[in-house]
């Protein structure tokens, strides 16, 4: 197992930066949860639920967390195999008598992996007219369309299939898609306030979804509309707080699946293009710093999200926004970057700690840029709070003299090896003065 930093550090730069990484990339809000040996031992909101009502995001708001859906309905088929009710190479036809031509033939392994040539999205506008199909228009649509020939056997990302394999759940278990997953998977892990798709009038704690940031123009509030047959692919709910008992589960591996489906749920099959790592069974796999992380992101009107699971160290990260086109990938991306490679501080705090943040910690601003000064247990962490950062990104300072510390960095910048002396209104870092934010 590889060491990690520790995580009390994490959370302190986390506090620091992630108010400034908002207000830079005009995210309305995000919350985000770290999860550690099946405890939630990090958990935050910042910015807001609602922008107008100025109300808090908090680890315990819902949003849509859109394609993370497609983990739930991989492992509600992997559980169904496991009980030995379908095979993954099951052909579609064997279990919906309904299903017609090319995709009658394709396997439910093909579906989970994305490479059936299934249209993304069928051929209805929900995505813009907001009305998604109920089980009998899916069924329509299927009827109406065919795979695509050219992508049989390569990845070609469908919510459409992953709609279809939530027809095949309802048909083997004999209960609709909720009700199987809401029991087998979500009462069983006391989601209490996860549901696989919005209901009216049972969402007072859902946040609201914004458009992206256009210059000159004001965000559109999306109003949020029952997604139906797509619940499997996009329809869940959810929050940081619940999100960290699921995550916790999947890097425990044996709760929600066998080994055997679980090792055949990660392997990496499909690669899905340089900038998105491999993709397993309804999982994308991919390698940070040496380590293998899994999970999913989603995209919604008004929402992107993202987990990473990382089962080796038992350790997942969470980050969910509610702004389209956000960067809610990135940031947790950083997460686990800095979770890898942060130099790792003891845990144990001391009184000058304690003076170091009384003293020094804060927000400062030169001509140049703003830094971000967080004090740990026996030095002060700086970066820039307008980067998604990366551990190459953050300064470590070192105690000289009073008030004054040492520049380490690791790339030879930014005044390696210089002094960084701080004043009462601010610090002078090499020549350059900057002044304390209040």
């Amino acid at each position: 197992m590889a060491k990690l930093a520790n995580i009390i550090d994490i959370g302190h730069i986390l506090d620091a930066w992630l108010p400034g990484k908002i207000l830079y990339d005009r995210i309305p809000g995000l919350s985000v949860g770290i999860v550690h040996k099946g405890k939630l031992v990090y958990a935050q909101g910042f910015g807001y639920a609602d922008v107008a009502a100025k109300t808090p995001m908090t680890p315990e708001t819902n949003v849509r967390i859109a394609s993370i859906s497609k983990t739930f309905t991989a492992i509600a088929i992997l559980q169904l195999a496991d009980a030995g009710k379908l095979k993954l190479n099951d052909k579609v036809q064997k279990h919906l008598d309904w299903v017609r031509g090319d995709v009658a033939k394709l396997t439910i392994r093909q579906i989970l992996l994305h490479t059936g040539g299934i249209l993304r999205d069928g051929d209805t506008e929900h995505w813009s007219d907001d009305e998604f199909p109920d089980d009998q228009g899916l069924r329509e649509s299927f009827l109406r369309t065919n795979p695509l020939r050219a992508y049989r056997g390569t990845f070609k990302y469908s919510n459409f299939g992953f709609a279809l394999l939530g027809q095949i759940i309802a048909h083997v278990s004999g209960m609709p898609y909720e009700t199987y997953v809401s029991k087998h998977i979500l009462t069983k892990l006391g989601m209490e306030k996860t549901r696989p798709d919005f209901a009216h009038g049972a969402s007072e704690h859902l946040a609201r979804g914004y458009s992206r940031d256009i210059p000159k123009e004001e965000r559109t509030i999306f109003t949020p509309v029952p997604v139906r047959a797509y619940a499997p692919a996009a329809g869940f709910i959810s929050s940081v707080n619940d999100l960290a008992k699921y995550v916790a589960a999947l890097a425990k591996g044996t709760v929600l699946l066998s080994t055997k489906s679980k090792k055949e749920a990660l392997r990496p099959i499909k690669k899905t293009g340089p900038s998105h790592g491999k993709y397993g069974l309804g999982f994308e796999i991919d390698d940070i710093q040496g380590h293998t992380v899994f999970g999913h992101g989603g995209s919604f009107l008004g929402f992107r999200t993202k987990i990473r699971v990382d089962a080796a160290n038992d350790i997942a990260v969470i980050t969910l926004t509610n702004a389209t086109n956000t960067a809610a990938s990135d940031i947790n991306k950083a997460i686990v970057e800095l979770l890898y490679g942060l130099p790792a501080i003891k845990p144990k705090r001391s009184k000058k700690t304690a003076r170091f943040a009384t003293a020094y910690g804060g927000w400062y601003r030169s001509l140049w840029s703003d830094l971000c000064v967080v004090p740990a247990d026996t030095c002060l962490f700086a970066f820039a709070p307008r980067l998604t950062l990366k551990p190459t990104d953050i300064t470590v300072l070192t105690p000289h003299d009073d008030d004054t510390f040492e520049i380490h960095t690791t790339d030879g910048f930014s005044n390696a090896g210089e002094l960084t002396i701080f004043k009462e209104n601010g610090l002078k870092w090499g020549t350059m003065p900057y002044k304390r934010l209040a």
